[in-house]
């Protein structure tokens, strides 16, 4: 790569900003192009995290949940770890694009498998996937195996 290549070379964080741009238009291809280009200018080593946790919601946003699982797959290829937001926007990009529900599950499975705390996001992406795809008996599973099913009845109850 010539030294005109590496200093014109975006930035994580000119990355980032790009990433937001384009998921406010939904443009999926564009940010697949963006981290593949990234990645094959051996520049993969300066992709973060956020990156691709950027990439992961642009395709959520255009309901390309198949997409955004592959990135999601393709952080530890960099030595990335998913983290809770990279795991909301999968469930998320699920619920969106309408992919099985066991995909979503499997997601938050997967979460604990490798200690990532589930959080409220989280759960609330999957509780959206079931609602799409009108599985209110799996909703309610689900809600009763996160932490906050354990509240009293009484303070449930103050919340209807």
């Amino acid at each position: 790569m010539s030294s005109t290549a590496l200093a014109t070379a975006p930035t994580a964080r000119e990355r980032t900003l790009a990433l937001s741009s384009l998921a406010a238009s939904s443009d999926w291809r564009g940010a697949l192009i963006l981290i593949d280009a990234a990645e094959e200018q051996d520049a993969g080593s300066r992709l973060d995290v956020i990156n691709y946790n950027g990439a992961i919601n642009v395709c959520g946003r255009a309901s390309r949940w198949r997409e955004a699982l592959q990135l999601l797959g393709r952080l530890p290829t960099h030595g990335l770890a998913a983290d809770a937001a990279s795991y909301s926007a999968a469930i998320a990009a699920c619920a969106r694009g309408g992919a099985p529900l066991r995909k979503a599950f499997g997601l938050l499975a997967r979460m604990r498998h490798t200690n990532v705390k589930p959080t409220v996001i989280c759960f609330g992406a999957a509780l959206a996937a079931c609602g799409r795809l009108s599985q209110w008996p799996a909703a309610l599973r689900l809600l009763r195996g996160t932490p906050w099913s354990r509240t009293s009845a009484r303070g449930a109850g103050e919340c209807l």
